[in-house]
This record gives C-alpha cells, sequence and structure tokens, in this order.
C-alpha cells in the first residue's frame, strides 16, 4: 500500500510512453526515407512491435488505476498497435473469467498458438464491445456516444496512423502493419503461456471458484 501511494513508481511506467512515442515517430521518419528497402521496413517493424508488445504491459498497469488521466495513458500506450479494447476488456472481462472456458484470453490444454491467436483477438474484441455496451445501457447511453471509452481509443489510434502516414508518406504502411501484427503477437504469446490449460472449479452453486495463484503460471524468480 505504502509503494502504491509513492509517485516514483507510477511515473516510472507513465514516462514509458513519451519514449515510445519518440521512438515510434523516428521509426515512421526512418521508412519515408527512399533508400529504405521493403525489408528494412518489415524488419524495424518488427523492432519496433517489441516495443510497442512491451507497452500492452504498460497500457495493463495503468488500466487497473482509478484514476482518468491513467486510463487515457493506457489508451495511448496501445494506439500503435490498435488494441485499445484491452484497456475495457482486460480488466473488466478477462479478470473475472481467467483460466475458465468462457474467457478468451485464457488458452485450453492441447490448443496451439496459432489456434489461440485468432480466438483470442477476435474474442477479447468482441467481449469488449459486449462490456462498453452494457456500461453505457446502465448510464442510459448508446453505443455510438461520444461517452464510449471504445471509440475514444480507436479514434486516438486511427488518429495516430493517419498522422503517420499523412506526414511521412503511404511508405511507411508496411511498417505501421508489421509493428502492429507483431507487438500483438508478442503480447498474446505471454497470454496463451499465462493460463495454458488451467482452470478454475465450478461450486454448487454455479459460481466458479476464486481466482488464485495456482490459476496461472507464474515465477517469481529475478532470473530464469
Amino acid at each position: 500500500k505504502l509503494l502504491e501511494k509513492d509517485p516514483y513508481y507510477s511515473r516510472l511506467v507513465q514516462s514509458f510512453i513519451p519514449l515510445q512515442y519518440a521512438a515510434n515517430i523516428y521509426a515512421c521518419y526512418l521508412t519515408s526515407h527512399k533508400d529504405t528497402s521493403f525489408l528494412d521496413k518489415i524488419l524495424l517493424g518488427i523492432s519496433m512491435g517489441a516495443i510497442n508488445g512491451i507497452a500492452i504491459n504498460t497500457a495493463h498497469e495503468l488500466s487497473h488505476k482509478h484514476d482518468r488521466i491513467d486510463h487515457i495513458l493506457s489508451h495511448l500506450a496501445l494506439v500503435p498497435t490498435g488494441y485499445n479494447h484491452f484497456r475495457i476488456e482486460h480488466p473488466y472481462g478477462h479478470h473475472k473469467r481467467a483460466a475458465t472456458p468462457e474467457d478468451p484470453a485464457s488458452s485450453r490444454m492441447g490448443e496451439t498458438f496459432y489456434e489461440f491467436w485468432p480466438r483470442t483477438v477476435v474474442g477479447s474484441f468482441k467481449s469488449a464491445i459486449e462490456i462498453e455496451k452494457n456500461r453505457l445501457k446502465r448510464k442510459g447511453k448508446e453505443f455510438w456516444s461520444l461517452d464510449n471509452e471504445l471509440l475514444q481509443g480507436w479514434g486516438m489510434s486511427a488518429a495516430f496512423h493517419a498522422s503517420m502516414v499523412g506526414i511521412f508518406g503511404k511508405g511507411t504502411i508496411p511498417y505501421l502493419a508489421t509493428q502492429a501484427f507483431y507487438g500483438i503477437s508478442l503480447f498474446e504469446i505471454i497470454n496463451y503461456i499465462e493460463h495454458y490449460g488451467l482452470l478454475r472449479q465450478k461450486k454448487e452453486n454455479g459460481q466458479y471458484e476464486r481466482t488464485m495463484p495456482e490459476h496461472s503460471w507464474n515465477n517469481n524468480n529475478v532470473v530464469t
């Protein structure tokens, strides 16, 4: 609790985002050069995809905060990959359904990563829409409203990518597509391992047992 109140740790997480954007903008600048080959754009996309994949973990930390500013920063970290629905689905969907058959972000026994990837990407997307739709309904508002956090996040992502293409040209598109795909895949392979083959049991009342440490694969060693 004392560490949570110390602003030093929050600032460490938040400081990643301006560095992330500086790297992304510089990468777009590099891809705008006429002598940058298509292969170089793809390889640069993989390099930046690794950074933007890590940024999803930054967004994860910020999404669990209660401050609206942290939620906005979480969306900003997700903008390059366009994975803004994660801000909604993870805290309000995955955390309730982790290690259950209903959770699209929990891999099943015998399921390969190549089978898991489309299921979790599509399933989490649909789940986020349903969660946000229900939230807005409780407030008496329609899905297509300015209060829709999903639309806000997707709008931020669309504006960023359109700006990069507008400023640096269409030559940035292969890079932008590669970094988004690689960043998402890097993050989802972590999700794949996190709950692989683990299931919470149902109690007599039909509710799932409480999520415990044994329902995820963890390692607290400093070095593994």
